[in-house]
């Protein structure tokens, strides 16, 4: 009866009569045997989409097949590649119609590289052979111009190797990296130019430092920027240039510590110039502890967090935030960040993760420009096993001083992963911010108004292609996700055994890679930053 329902709700979803709510508008589906094989789904904004699929080992040839669909999920192209099966794939970056796939030769410390760059718009790809003669750890990719910039460390020390596309060979990005310091945030500004912060340390305390090079990596600019030195930089992201000068957000905490007290906004300014930097601390927040499990709960923290911040001490949360969108609207930045916690348990399965060791079953496990701390239990070796719970996502809105305009948040039901990695996403739509997140075979999503008004979840079904299609089983709840797409549309993608009740027997199930189109309300003006 919950199939046949579902279906029928499906149905109307499908058919747009509920136009207040988003349309899944159309459905492609791929077959797949083994849904263990990898694969994901990579978005070219208008470009369409890109299907990677790991294929087959033949020899020392490992194939893969990479698969174009347009704006309807009708399907434009399918390359294939071979590639050395020691190349393991590691990271991504789209720039307009161009996907660029970075492949590292596995188990060597100085290890060699493959470039392939598909062309989703032409449906042509190449592939590059490139040569490297460092140690190189990579962490951070971005695509600019003709060119890749691949941060990382050398011996504990931040590097960036800059790649113009159809080299033979890297090239170091020149600038003083001091040893033992963090990249926090490596990014395009949206033009021929690319940022990387860092964080460093000082008798007095830690800073960060901002350099601006050019898209050929000239170095335009570099500046410090000393925090209070009674706070701990988390994270941040440079969010381009605000009253002329370049913006960066992110979180902080007290003095050795990894757990979230705040949000920080500065302006770098030239030298010369003081820098201006704006404290938030979570007294300052509506909605940062919806995640409680009880009303009386959240007020609790509430009042703790304003006790504290009224005594200037730290307020332990236990909890983190991971920054990733940021919404340019009208007057005013959008940041959205997911609110997690980190798990350990003995079920015999190790995985540490260190400055940051990343799985590639899923493509989007590289961010851009993201740095985490060292997540090492503190409790006895035999605790060993590292797990990211969920608890929610929040919309920060701040003004370009760096001031909290509204907070809100949507809630995350028991959602765990091995690798940390941005859950929810969020388009802004004509009356409301859209939030959704994918659950199994379900969206989750929320509508919210662009101020503190809570609203209440929603609910809805993944959408199957035909009336007659029931649901065999989904995929484990990490394999696919909803991300946004181009304009006021999402899409969300994963593994599906479906049952054809129209066909007689085993022609009626087939197991499928889909992807669905999601259309919420048309956009009020703003644009998407990342």
């Amino acid at each position: 009866m919950r199939r046949i329902v579902g279906a029928l709700w499906m149905l109307l979803l499908l058919s747009g009569t509920l136009l207040a709510q988003p349309r899944q508008v159309a459905r492609y589906e791929q077959p797949k045997e083994d849904e263990d094989d990898y694969f994901s789904v990579v978005s070219c904004g208008e470009y369409g989409l890109l299907i990677v699929e790991e294929d087959f080992v033949q020899g020392k040839a490992e194939t893969w097949r990479m698969t174009v669909l347009d704006t309807t999920l009708t399907k434009r192209w399918e390359l294939t590649i071979g590639i050395d099966y020691k190349y393991e794939l590691k990271a991504f970056d789209v720039l307009e119609e161009n996907v660029y796939l970075v492949f590292q030769e596995a188990n060597r410390a100085i290890a060699d590289y493959r470039v392939v760059k598909i062309d989703v718009s032409k449906g042509t790809m190449v592939k590059f052979e490139v040569s490297n003669e460092i140690a190189f750890e990579m962490t951070n990719i971005i695509a600019i111009r003709d060119h890749l910039i691949l941060g990382g460390y050398v011996r504990y020390s931040p590097t960036l190797l800059s790649y113009r596309i159809g080299d033979d060979g890297f090239q170091v990005v020149p600038g003083l990296f001091k040893d033992k310091s963090d990249i926090v945030d490596l990014r395009s500004n949206g033009s021929d130019t690319y940022n990387i912060i860092t964080r460093e340390d000082s008798y007095s305390g830690p800073f960060m430092r901002l350099r601006t090079y050019s898209f050929d990596s000239e170095m335009l600019f570099e500046r410090m920027i000393e925090m209070d030195r009674n706070y701990e930089v988390i994270d941040g992201t440079s969010i381009g240039f605000v009253d002329g000068n370049i913006a960066v957000v992110g979180t902080y905490g007290a003095r050795n510590s990894k757990y979230v007290q705040g949000l920080y906004f500065a302006l770098v300014k030239p030298s010369g110039q003081e820098n201006y930097i704006r404290y938030n601390d979570l007294s300052e927040f509506e909605n940062f502890f919806t995640y409680a499990d009880s009303e009386r709960r959240e007020e609790r923290l509430k009042e703790k967090a304003e006790q504290m911040s009224d005594r200037g001490k730290e307020m332990k949360v236990g909890v983190r935030l991971l920054m990733h969108d940021v919404i340019h609207l009208d007057n005013s930045y959008l940041l959205i960040a997911d609110v997690y916690d980190i798990r350990y348990d003995q079920s015999g399965v190790t995985r540490y993760i260190s400055r940051p060791n990343y799985s590639m079953y899923d493509i989007r496990t590289l961010p851009r420009g993201r740095y985490y701390y060292q997540d090492y239990p503190s409790t006895p070796a035999d605790y060993t096993t590292l797990r990211y719970e969920y608890l929610a996502a929040l919309a920060i809105d701040l003004d370009s001083k760096g001031q909290i305009l509204w907070d809100n948040s949507l809630i995350v039901d028991e959602k765990e992963r091995y690798i940390l990695d941005d859950l929810v996403d969020a388009y802004p739509g004509p009356d409301s911010l859209y939030m959704a997140y994918k659950e199994e075979d379900e969206i989750i999503y929320k509508g919210i108004p662009y101020s503190h008004t809570d609203i209440q979840t929603s609910r809805q079904p993944v959408a199957l292609k035909t009336q007659t299609d029931d649901l065999r089983s989904t995929s484990d709840s990490d394999l696919g996700e909803i991300r946004h797409w181009y304009g006021n549309n999402f899409y969300i993608w994963g593994f599906h055994k479906i049952n054809d009740r129209a066909v007689r027997g085993s022609e009626g199930r087939r197991d499928v890679i889909y992807v669905n189109k999601v259309r919420f309300p048309q956009a009020r003006s703003g644009s998407l930053i990342e």
